[in-house]
């Protein structure tokens, strides 16, 4: 790994504990394969879209990057020092990894204030915790820096919450927030981040049943049998008309939605 030193306020930080049920390292060379929306062009390109041409001397960060896909992305298309930052080691030891690695926690990034021109965070804050992930992103970001967040969001099945919330905390392999896009708008301006645009892409996954219970053979039989019952709501019209959650067979098709946020830190650019 390349050293980040550099960067930090305090010594450089030691590896930190396993994620929960290990799932993030003990598949971290499948994950991509297993993820289906790891390499969706629409949502990599409103990524793009809201991340500035910052420049090759400039520094930016990936938080939550786990196997890079995004990162790769971002050193083609926005040429910069990027530094591909996870909780998890297993991630950032696999060999596609590009620019500096960093192996921290997102709640507390061990980075001196102001220190990166950008940020990005796709699919993490959840995990982190938005206020909190939003925070250490306004404080690690230079003043007139950009932070660009892409975050699922239960948008779509406000009226079946309580069902959605039952299907995400079985489906969750660590502690998460489930969130609304206004979510974010709200505790971005909570951490002093000014809104430059927000877009709410959906993306359609077709997949199979079994797979998308058992998380690909992860979960035991008696879990995956919970979420399966859960999973049957999709076999009516009504409710996958509603919710874009549809059930044929050995089939389910669902739609995950997407808000990407593009956020300014105030102040002058430096």
């Amino acid at each position: 790994m390349k050293p980040v030193d550099a960067l930090a306020g305090a010594p450089a930080p030691t590896v930190p504990a396993a994620s929960p049920a290990g799932y993030f390292s003990a598949r971290a060379l499948s994950y991509p394969a297993e993820t289906a929306w790891i390499d969706d062009p629409a949502l990599v390109a409103a990524i793009l879209d809201r991340v500035p041409t910052l420049g090759p001397g400039r520094r930016a960060l990936d938080l939550a990057a786990g196997p890079g896909t995004l990162t790769r992305a971002l050193a083609q298309h926005r040429p910069a020092r990027w530094h591909s930052l996870d909780l998890e080691l297993a991630m950032l030891t696999r060999p596609d990894i590009v620019g500096h690695r960093v192996v921290a926690d997102g709640a507390a990034l061990p980075l001196r204030p102001g220190v990166f021109s950008a940020a990005v965070c796709r699919s993490g804050l959840h995990y982190i915790g938005l206020a909190t992930g939003l925070r250490e992103m306004a404080r690690v970001v230079a003043p007139g820096g950009t932070i660009t967040v892409a975050q699922k969001v239960a948008d779509g099945v406000r009226h079946d919450f309580a069902w959605y919330a039952q299907v995400q905390a079985l489906r969750s392999v660590a502690p998460r927030q489930r969130l609304f896009s206004e979510d974010i708008v709200r505790q971005a301006e909570g951490a002093g981040l000014a809104l430059v645009d927000q877009a709410v892409l959906t993306q359609e996954v077709v997949t199979d049943l079994h797979a998308w219970a058992s998380r690909s053979g992860f979960f035991t039989s008696s879990h995956t049998a919970r979420l399966l019952e859960l999973a049957a709501a999709g076999s009516d019209p009504t409710f996958a008309a509603r919710t874009g959650f549809a059930v044929a067979g050995r089939t389910v098709r669902y739609l995950l939605r997407w808000a990407v946020t593009q956020l300014r830190v105030p102040g002058p650019p430096a």
